[in-house]
């Protein structure tokens, strides 16, 4: 396998990438390619010139079957931190989650009131299932304090999180343990960001669930 296809396929045709890897002879096989990837120019910065991180972004687009350039595009590190963008997120429910077809939107309201639900068909059952976010869930639980795009693109902001909670809870395969950018930066950043998102999730979960 040349390390060149390996950087240029864009789908589950062009290149095997889980067998890829698995055929590689040795763990230096490997870092060969990551080092031949990381001093690619147009790459994210965040994977410029550092192969141990290209390496691990190979091994994520072998799980996801996805090319190595899509995995780094739809990485946002904050301090050192890994999260996925939540529009790669959401392609990633879209092409690879158990929905047959792609999630969509329903918007009522306007202002404060504005609610945006997202929803999608399961594809063994064939039974729609929803998420929704709103403005006053937004001010009750921080976001638009940290995130000022919940004042200035409210529906697109509450798209995303409705989208986000329908895939933690129907499809949380495809985002591999990974929290959104959106939501480390409602979160803020803090060392204890991660049980926060969790604790949110939950809550989240208990009100869909009607508890």
């Amino acid at each position: 396998m040349q390390v060149e296809n390996l950087l240029i396929a864009t789908s589950d045709n062009d290149v095997d990438y889980a067998k890829s890897l698995n055929s590689a002879k040795s763990f230096e096989q490997a870092m060969k390619m990551a080092t031949f990837l990381s001093k690619a120019s147009f790459i994210p910065h965040d994977f410029q010139n550092k192969p141990s991180d290209c390496l691990i972004a190979l091994q994520m687009a072998a799980t996801l079957k996805v090319s190595p350039f899509e995995v780094m595009k739809g990485i946002y590190v904050v301090k050192g931190k890994p999260s996925f963008y939540s529009q790669f997120a959401i392609a990633l429910a879209n092409t690879k989650g158990p929905f047959a077809g792609r999630i969509n939107f329903r918007t009522e309201g306007e202002g404060p009131s504005l609610v945006v639900s997202a929803y999608a068909t399961m594809k063994d059952s064939g039974k729609e299932v929803s998420a929704a976010a709103s403005m006053e869930m937004a001010q009750k639980e921080g976001w638009a304090k940290q995130n000022p795009k919940y004042l200035s693109m409210p529906e697109q902001m509450l798209s995303y999180k409705a989208a986000l909670f329908l895939i933690r809870k129907h499809a949380p395969e495809v985002l591999m343990g990974m929290h959104t950018d959106d939501e480390v930066k409602e979160i803020g950043g803090s060392t204890a960001m991660n049980s926060k998102i969790e604790e949110m999730n939950r809550k989240v979960e208990r009100k869909a669930d009607g508890i």
